[in-house]
């Protein structure tokens, strides 16, 4: 078992490798809402491959958003460094409650905006209209909502100093996860 870095964990701008061979992590969500934008849409970059990939492509096609939306495959860590420094704006649109978010801190410690479902550990990361925006999960209004808002370049960039300085924050350091680990279990001794 070889552990994975960080950055390998990490393959988008909106989502990891994992994400495409899931549909729990709203692609499609976002291709719709890509869709409801029509012009306003910005360009969206997915990284990435998996079983999903074919039913992104023809949703692409089907809403001919071929020259909005691009599936670029796997990308190595040094193509997925490049292609998030490169980003306004992550999105993290997922339909499920998730545990922690290698893939959302590390759009922070960029200095990124990040646009994520109310779910799971997700608020415990994104503070809305602080660091991020959140939606609630399967809202493709509100997500389509949020892509628009980022599009301000005066809030995108409030949202963007606070991600960087929200992710540096001392609580996501290896001492204090040792201490939070070791309280817990100082509390479960007693």
């Amino acid at each position: 078992f070889k552990q994975k870095t960080a950055y390998e964990m990490l393959r988008s701008l909106v989502g990891s490798e994992m994400c495409i061979r899931d549909r729990s992590k709203g692609f499609a969500d976002l291709i719709k809402a890509i869709n409801k934008l029509g012009d306003q849409a910005p360009l969206i970059k997915i990284a990435g491959t998996g079983p999903q990939k074919s039913q992104l492509q023809q949703l692409i096609k089907q809403f001919n958003l071929t020259k909005k939306i691009q599936l670029l495959g796997q990308k190595d860590k040094t193509e997925l460094t490049q292609l998030i420094a490169n980003c306004k704006f992550v999105c993290l649109p997922t339909r499920v409650h998730e545990t922690f978010s290698l893939a959302a801190l590390e759009s922070l410690a960029y200095g990124k905006p990040i646009i994520a479902s109310r779910t799971g550990a997700l608020p415990e990361l994104i503070t809305d209209k602080e660091n991020g925006l959140l939606i609630e999960p399967n809202n493709i209004d509100e997500l389509a909502s949020a892509i628009i808002k980022l599009q301000d370049n005066n809030l995108c960039h409030q949202l963007s100093l606070k991600a960087k300085e929200s992710a540096t924050n001392k609580k996501y350091s290896p001492q204090f996860h040792l201490q939070s680990i070791l309280k817990a279990y100082s509390l479960v001794k007693k």
